[in-house]
């Protein structure tokens, strides 16, 4: 989620960064498969169908590297957000079958020269944590 005011939630973890083009870019990289895998990956399990991510870990999450991006790119990915800042994005565990999160695979794929993330996004639908179903 991104927002133009000052949030408090006591389930996320509010991140703040230097210019609002990099806000919205990195609202994509997270929203996309490729940021949800990386958030999966330095989750912490807990008892039950929870996980953590713990604010250090936040903090050591790797995400798009947005200095190293053409100016191209940037101004690609800026007008990707545009197009989809009001999608209805639907829960991860139907992620493989939602329409926004398609198209932002997608166009990310495209704008970053990346291979399909098709069999990624089921792949992540399945994952246990996600779909809350053993394999």
């Amino acid at each position: 989620m991104r927002s133009e005011t000052n949030v408090l939630s006591n389930v996320w973890w509010p991140v703040r960064v230097d210019d609002a083009s990099t806000e919205r870019v990195l609202a994509l990289w997270l929203n996309s498969s490729l940021g949800v895998l990386t958030i999966v990956a330095q989750r912490a399990s807990t008892e039950g169908g929870w996980v953590a991510l713990k604010k250090a870990d936040l903090k050591k999450l790797p995400v798009l590297d947005t200095r190293r991006l053409s100016s191209a790119q940037r101004q690609d990915l800026l007008r990707l957000f545009d197009q989809i800042v009001d999608a209805q994005f639907q829960r991860l565990p139907a992620m493989h079958h939602c329409p926004a999160r398609r198209s932002l695979d997608n166009a990310l794929a495209q704008i970053l020269k990346l291979p399909n993330l098709t069999t990624l996004r089921h792949l992540l639908a399945t994952e246990p944590t996600i779909s809350n179903h053993p394999l």
